[in-house]
């Protein structure tokens, strides 16, 4: 399949060009920014302001997986136009360019988990639960998620949705707990820092996912799914904060004092559980990484980061 990967410059996109690009698709990756990782198939464009229906035109994809957005929660609440226009209304344009130039294209738009809002409500939730959307951030993606089923609804496209619950992995951006908690030991193991660790609410508890098998389960996604369909992606565990800062240390062989940073401090909370029987039973997806190589493989790729730039 030719699949245009909007944001593939990005965390997840890195991931999931390669997870493409090994099953055998041919993947044309779209960019706000030029990286030197990329291949030749590329294209440097905005999803507010690029001509989105001469691109599709042009590549004539017969898929799509979009991942391009803003990713992280608390930017929502310091610019929400900013969110809204990048993740609403920019998930509107590519929908609206594939109904004009490629309606028979299948298209994954990626939603969140944070549709469903952050409250625990006991039982697993599938994906006909009522979303409860609770940042600016969430709502741009609930937006963002009804849009894509009206697509499907409206002009019968084979349009379906993702929603993935936290994923982390190498490469990602320290902004995020676990890189963040990761730099912080490497550095430590590097000689490079005092042996103290600042944290938020280590009581708080999330279900992480290998980006990896996110990436593969957005590929089956845009393989096998219905379209119209939403699919929940998640580990199905729940991991307190502070076991990930165990694992941590274990992997670096730092036992750093553990300092609590007021600024990073929320109250403790757990998200929902989500349920992944659809995509299991539909695509046949099952996560291959569990949360200690994830750990491994983040600490080694930040502590490799590290040698090289001191190296150069």
């Amino acid at each position: 399949m030719r699949v245009l990967v909007t944001g593939a410059n990005g965390f997840v996109g890195r991931h999931l060009v390669r997870d493409l690009t090994a099953a055998g698709h041919e993947v044309w990756q779209l960019d706000r920014t030029f990286s030197e990782n990329i291949t030749s198939r590329h294209i440097v464009a905005d999803l507010l302001d690029g001509d989105l229906e001469h691109i599709v035109a042009s590549v004539n994809p017969q898929g799509c997986i979009h991942l391009a957005g803003i990713a992280f929660v608390p930017v929502g609440w310091q610019d929400p136009a900013k969110v809204l226009a990048v993740n609403l209304i920019g998930t509107v344009r590519l929908l609206e360019a594939f109904r004009r130039k490629a309606p028979d294209a299948r298209l994954l738009i990626v939603s969140s988990s944070e549709v469903y809002g952050r409250r625990n409500r006991g039982a697993p939730l599938t994906e006909d639960a009522p979303l409860a959307p609770e940042n600016p951030y969430a709502v741009s993606k609930e937006g963002a998620d009804m849009s894509a089923r009206l697509y499907a609804r409206r002009y019968a496209m084979a349009v379906m949705c993702a929603r993935p619950d936290n994923h982390c992995g190498p490469g990602q951006s320290r902004n995020f707990v676990v890189a963040s908690f990761a730099a912080q030991f490497a550095a430590i193991a590097a000689g490079n820092a005092p042996a103290v660790i600042r944290v938020g609410n280590l009581q708080s508890e999330r279900d992480f996912s290998d980006v990896r098998d996110v990436a593969k389960a957005y590929r089956l996604i845009l393989e096998k799914g219905r379209p119209g369909s939403a699919y929940n992606i998640a580990s199905g565990q729940r991991t307190k904060i502070a076991a990930i800062v165990e694992m941590l240390s274990r992997i670096s062989g730092v036992s750093p004092r553990i300092e609590v940073d007021p600024a990073r401090f929320r109250p403790a909370d757990s998200t929902p559980i989500l349920d992944t029987a659809r995509l299991r039973r539909e695509t046949g997806w099952a996560p291959r990484y569990d949360l200690e190589t994830t750990l491994t493989d983040v600490f080694r790729d930040i502590q490799q980061q590290t040698t090289s730039h001191h190296g150069g």
